[in-house]
């Protein structure tokens, strides 16, 4: 919440939460793109944590399997803030990610 304040010259956090939060819970044609995502041509890295509480490891392999060019990485022993729970492997594994060359088309 502090980085949001200060990245943000009049801050509302109460107000983008209730904004962002019924998009996540609406599962409704409103809500989540649903199949849509496979349409995304991206290279993805779908990152999931064994202790998140938010996102299971269905739903992961799941997005995986919709994203025609996309790795999943799950981060043992880190709970739903990857990049401060499991640091280490989140910042190597991206990394890697981020350094591999593009598929040819």
């Amino acid at each position: 919440m502090e980085t949001y304040e200060r990245l943000n010259p009049e801050p509302d956090f109460p107000r983008l939460v209730s904004a962002v939060v019924p998009g996540w819970l609406d599962e409704g044609p409103s809500g989540h793109p649903g199949g849509t995502v496979s349409r995304i041509q991206a290279r993805v890295l779908v990152v999931r944590e064994d202790e998140d509480h938010l996102t299971s490891a269905a739903d992961a392999v799941e997005l995986r399997g919709l994203l025609p060019h996309a790795h999943l990485l799950n981060i043992p022993f880190a709970g739903h803030v990857a990049h401060a729970d499991g640091a280490e492997v989140f910042l190597a594994a991206t990394k890697q990610f981020l350094n591999q060359p593009l598929p040819a088309k």
